[in-house]
């Protein structure tokens, strides 16, 4: 039998959402309400399993305003439940048994905040961050494998390492994922408000002192232009007990709620777009993907990983 491909799918429910934060990259929360059926992305998801190993990333918008789609996915075996990861603002807290014993089953939950402070997520999100982690708890305490995700910038930056993750560690989050902000979306609109600048020096020696602070498994991702700085570190930060890998382009495609595709999980421009899958279908799209080349990585795609993992 023929080895499966590999890729990687992001895939935007819809483009609603009960927030308007500074740095979407994909405008999420503006008037733009499309949403793709129910059981359009039940059909895509299953189909798209048996042909490929494949890594689903599913979002929104905010996916938590589609309980029903959650609730519809506990139909689907724990072979493909294991290849998802869901990711939300975590405002919304859903306690439908479906919904959590779907849940329980993904790869990874993802809960986004940005930093350790109610005054940091104000700031870009426009809520207090205690009732996100309340939920992320709830969550957790439901046998669901949480992730912190949090986006490093510009007004986070300076603390990042010596308060930001030890705060959240000990709120017990074992589980955090770092990417540095993208001047893509909304973000390219507050860019000068965000962008951390040419170097991470400080970050990377800030790494090197506090590396004892930290717990469980951290996961750090940056762009193609930092890879150099942290290369240039990689045997002080070994010796600290973190691992850094260069990352290799991967296969994968952007599917959005309004049926467009793209190359990169970070477009947005109506330009790029390969094929709108709704007017293709679910069938045709599979037939045409096989054939091209998916292989990916540009300026905000992550090339290079910091990992510390107890």
């Amino acid at each position: 039998m023929d080895k499966k491909r590999t890729i990687e799918i992001h895939l935007h429910t819809n483009y609603s959402c009960n927030l308007f934060c500074k740095h979407c990259y994909n405008n999420s929360g503006s008037c733009n309400k499309s949403k793709l059926p129910q059981e359009f992305v039940l059909d895509l998801i299953r189909k798209v399993c048996n042909r490929y190993n494949v890594e689903i990333h599913l979002e929104g918008g905010e996916i938590f305003l589609l309980p029903e789609l959650l609730a519809a996915m506990n139909t689907l075996p724990d072979e493909i439940l294991k290849c998802i990861t869901i990711t939300t603002n975590g405002t919304i807290c859903l306690t439908d048994p479906e919904v959590l014993e779907m849940l329980s089953r993904i790869g990874a939950l993802r809960v986004s905040v940005e930093g350790h402070t109610n005054e940091q997520q104000r700031a870009i999100r426009n809520i207090d961050l205690t009732p996100v982690l309340d939920n992320a708890c709830f969550y957790k305490e439901n046998n669901i494998p949480v992730w912190l995700r949090v986006t490093l910038h510009k007004n986070n930056y300076e603390a990042f390492v010596k308060e930001t993750l030890p705060a959240l560690n000990s709120e017990s989050f074992e589980n955090i994922q770092v990417y540095e902000f993208q001047n893509v979306g909304r973000g390219n609109d507050n860019h000068v408000d965000f962008e951390i600048g040419a170097s991470i020096g400080h970050f990377l020696k800030s790494l090197e002192e506090n590396h004892s602070l930290l717990k469980g498994n951290i996961r750090m991702l940056f762009p193609e232009n930092r890879i150099s700085e942290i290369l240039d570190k990689k045997d002080a930060l070994l010796e600290k007990g973190y691992k850094v890998q260069v990352l290799e382009p991967r296969a994968g495609i952007s599917i959005h709620a309004d049926g467009q595709v793209y190359l990169c999980a970070w477009e947005n421009d109506p330009e790029k777009c390969i094929m709108n899958i709704c007017e293709t279908g679910v069938d045709t799209f599979l037939e045409r993907i096989e054939t091209m080349d998916l292989m990916h990585q540009c300026s905000h795609c992550s090339a290079i990983g910091i990992v510390k993992k107890d």
